[in-house]
């Protein structure tokens, strides 16, 4: 079960979400929230769903510059 910390500590995130949102509709206008919106979709649909892991092999073991 979850401690109580944790729970007060998510109830504020989201509260803290929900007043951000509430100003910035408020405060800017509309097709300036697109515009924002847009500019910063495109920019993240240029990296790849995707990685790789490579994994090398090496024989012993190899010291640390600080151990040497």
């Amino acid at each position: 079960m979850p401690s109580v910390v944790t729970i007060k500590t998510v109830l504020s995130a989201a509260a803290s979400t929900v007043l951000l949102r509430t100003i910035i509709n408020d405060l800017i206008p509309c097709h300036f929230q697109d515009h924002i919106f847009y500019k910063a979709s495109s920019s993240l649909a240029g990296f790849s769903s995707t990685f790789n892991i490579i994994v090398q092999q090496f024989q012993g073991i190899v010291p640390l510059p600080n151990e040497m």
